[in-house]
């Protein structure tokens, strides 16, 4: 019996880490293909100065370890509470110059039961007996201030804040 319950165990395993592998692969695919419309076509690492908000603190040292060690080109982090305050700063008035930012999303998703919220989640099919849980996604997207146009996030969220930036970055610095 045991013998047989370790092979079906994994075979779950298998299977899981299959269709996990699979679903990773089209993530990959739609992120370099551009599907979900995160780049920039007009993007160019080597022109212009790339301007990137920052982050809180301990994921900021890591995406700053990442530039330093990684991007050659010319960056700036901007601490800025909207995107658009860029434009307040008169340092940033050439749009040529400044053309792109990298912007955070920050979204604070609530899943599970609340005392207002029981017909709205039942009627979602939601289960009432989970308690409510908060779970943070963190994403960056681009901005073309010349064009004044916000691009797709990126779908690399993670609570993780360095994760997607690195993630876009290192996308570009393979492409250049």
């Amino acid at each position: 019996m045991f013998l047989y319950c370790l092979i079906v165990l994994s075979l779950v395993g298998t299977n899981s880490c299959s269709t996990e592998k699979k679903y990773m692969a089209v993530e990959e695919k739609r992120f370099n293909d551009n599907s979900g419309g995160w780049q920039p076509g007009e993007f160019d690492p080597g022109k212009g100065t790339l301007l990137i908000e920052t982050v809180e603190k301990k994921y900021q040292k890591q995406i700053e370890a990442f530039m330093i060690k990684n991007y050659p080109y010319k960056y700036e982090f901007v601490k800025i509470k909207k995107a658009e305050d860029i434009d307040k700063l008169a340092k940033y008035n050439d749009k040529n110059e400044y053309r792109f930012v990298l912007t955070v999303y920050d979204e604070l998703r609530f899943t599970g039961r609340t005392p207002d919220s029981r017909a709205e989640i039942e009627r979602h099919g939601m289960d009432m007996s989970r308690p409510p849980s908060v779970t943070r996604i963190v994403d960056f997207y681009f901005i073309d201030r010349k064009n004044n146009k916000s691009y797709n996030r990126s779908d690399r969220s993670s609570y993780v804040a360095s994760k997607p930036l690195i993630k876009m970055l290192e996308y570009y610095l393979k492409k250049n």
